[in-house]
C-alpha cells in the first residue's frame, strides 16, 4: 500500500523541509503546491520518496475558491499518477506526531475508513446558502481593498435579497476541516464531481472546508467515515480550535507532552515562531 501525502505551502519552508524529511518513507510519494505568491524553495529533499512540486501553481486566498482549485490540482495530480491507498492533504506548517511507520502500519490496519472531520451544528449555512463576491480580497488590506470591501457587502446584501440559491431538498451540506486522509475510491468520485463543485461553490465563502464533506455525506463513501461524530477524531489531527484558529504549537510549555500524549497522528500547526518545539517533535517521531 503506497501513501500520496499532498501539500500546500506558501512560506516557512524550514517547517515544510522537517515535514517532508518525516513523512520520507519507501511507501510514500510528495506532493507540493507552493502559493504563485510565494518563491519556490530551493532546498527541499528526501532520501527514500519520491518528491513533485507542482508545476501549475495558483494564487490561493482565504476563503475564497482558489483553495479549492488547489486541493482539486493536487488530488488529481497525484491521481494521474495512482495506486495510492490513500491521500493525506496537509498543510506546509503541519507536522506529524507519530513516527511514519507507524502512520503506514495505522492505514494499513483501517483501510477503507475516510477520515474527514465534520463539524456539529449549521451555524456556518450563511456561507453557503447566501451569494458572496470578491472573496479573494477578504483578507487584503489598502485603499483599494477597502473600496472592494465596502462595495461588496452593498453588492451582496442586493443580490441576496433578489435571488435565492436552489438546491435540491435531498442534497445536504456538511462542513469540518479541510485537512483530511481519504482512500483512491473517494479520491475518484470526487474528481467525477469537480465540475459541479467549480459551479455550485463558486461565490461561497470558506467552501474549501464544505465541499469535500458534502460530496462524501451525499455519497455510499458516507458509511466508511471513521468515527463521524467528532471532527478532530475523524480526521486524526490534532487541531486546538479553543486556544486559536487554530492555536499554533508552541506557546505554552506544555504543548510538547500534549502531542506526546495524543493519539492523533498529525499536529496543525506549527510556526518559526516557537522553534523549540518543532525541535522536539522532530526528536520524537524521528526515532
Amino acid at each position: 500500500m503506497k501513501h500520496a501525502f499532498l501539500i500546500i505551502a506558501h512560506s516557512q519552508y524550514n517547517i515544510l523541509q522537517v515535514l517532508v524529511e518525516l513523512l520520507d518513507h519507501p511507501k510514500t510519494d510528495i506532493f507540493i503546491l507552493i502559493d504563485k505568491k510565494s518563491t519556490m524553495p530551493d532546498n527541499i529533499c528526501c532520501k527514500k520518496s519520491r518528491l513533485f512540486f507542482l508545476k501549475e501553481r495558483i494564487d490561493i486566498r482565504w476563503g475564497d475558491i482558489s483553495q479549492i482549485k488547489a486541493e482539486l490540482l493536487l488530488f488529481k495530480t497525484a491521481f494521474a499518477v495512482g495506486n495510492y491507498s490513500y491521500y493525506h492533504l496537509l498543510s506546509g506548517v503541519d507536522l506529524p506526531i507519530k513516527p511514519i511507520n507507524y502512520i503506514v502500519d495505522f492505514f494499513e490496519k483501517n483501510y477503507g475508513a475516510e477520515f474527514v472531520g465534520f463539524e456539529s451544528g449549521d451555524r456556518w449555512s450563511y456561507k453557503i446558502n447566501y451569494y458572496h463576491f470578491f472573496t479573494k480580497y477578504y483578507k487584503s488590506q489598502g485603499r483599494f481593498s477597502s473600496t472592494i470591501d465596502f462595495f461588496r457587502k452593498y453588492l451582496e446584501i442586493l443580490v441576496n435579497k433578489f435571488c435565492k440559491r436552489v438546491d435540491d431538498s435531498t442534497f445536504i451540506f456538511k462542513k469540518g476541516t479541510n485537512w483530511c486522509s481519504v482512500t483512491e475510491p473517494f479520491v475518484e468520485y470526487l474528481l467525477s464531481k469537480e465540475k459541479f463543485i467549480l459551479k455550485r461553490f463558486r461565490h461561497t465563502m470558506c467552501g474549501d472546508e464544505i465541499f469535500l464533506q458534502t460530496i462524501l455525506w451525499n455519497s455510499t463513501f458516507r458509511e466508511n467515515i471513521f468515527l463521524p461524530n467528532s471532527e478532530i477524531d475523524s480526521c486524526m489531527r490534532e487541531i486546538d480550535w479553543k486556544r486559536g484558529n487554530p492555536y499554533v504549537w508552541g506557546a505554552s510549555s506544555d504543548d510538547f507532552k500534549m502531542l506526546t500524549n495524543s493519539d492523533k497522528l498529525f499536529a496543525r500547526k506549527f510556526s518559526d515562531d516557537f522553534p523549540d518545539i518543532i525541535r522536539d517533535v522532530r526528536n520524537l517521531v524521528d526515532k
